[in-house]
Formats: structure tokens, C-alpha cells, sequence
């Protein structure tokens, strides 16, 4: 995949969490996942090896196809009319 194919899913993913046709529970989900990942609490410590980050990128990872399921069709007809 190119560079423009990426620029091009991120900018339907940005649109897709800013339609109104996308469920609020999935942009809810997306948010608290999302600062979860930055926040400094954590259920388990960063420190402690391998472990302290696996849980960060599990939940974001999960988090992340959740919004892509949740938004499906949403960015499907956006893919349709933004070309």
C-alpha cells in the first residue's frame, strides 16, 4: 500500500469519526481508548517488562476495530462521495 492509499484511509477514518451517521457509542469508545494509551495510570505498570505495554497496545488494537467495525458503512459511502 502507497503512502497515498494510507493519507487516503486515515482521512476517511477522520471523517467517518466526525459523521453524524457514526454511532456515538463507537466515538465514545474510540475516545476513552485513546486517552487510556496516553494516560500515565495504567492497570498494569509500564515498567514492568513486556507485559506493562502489551496491555496499552491490546486495548488500543481492540479499541481501534471496534471503530473500524462500528464505522463500516459510514466509510464506505464516504469513500463513495469524497472521490
Amino acid at each position: 500500500m502507497t503512502s497515498r492509499g494510507i493519507l487516503w484511509k486515515l482521512r476517511l477514518l477522520w471523517l467517518a469519526f466526525f459523521d453524524a451517521k457514526t454511532p456515538v457509542g463507537a466515538k465514545l469508545i474510540l475516545v476513552v481508548g485513546l486517552l487510556y494509551g496516553v494516560s500515565p495510570i495504567d492497570l498494569i505498570p509500564d515498567f514492568l517488562p513486556l507485559i506493562g505495554i502489551t496491555d496499552d497496545i491490546g486495548l488500543l488494537l481492540i479499541v481501534f476495530l471496534f471503530f473500524l467495525r462500528a464505522s463500516k458503512h459510514v466509510r464506505e459511502q464516504l469513500a463513495l462521495s469524497v472521490r
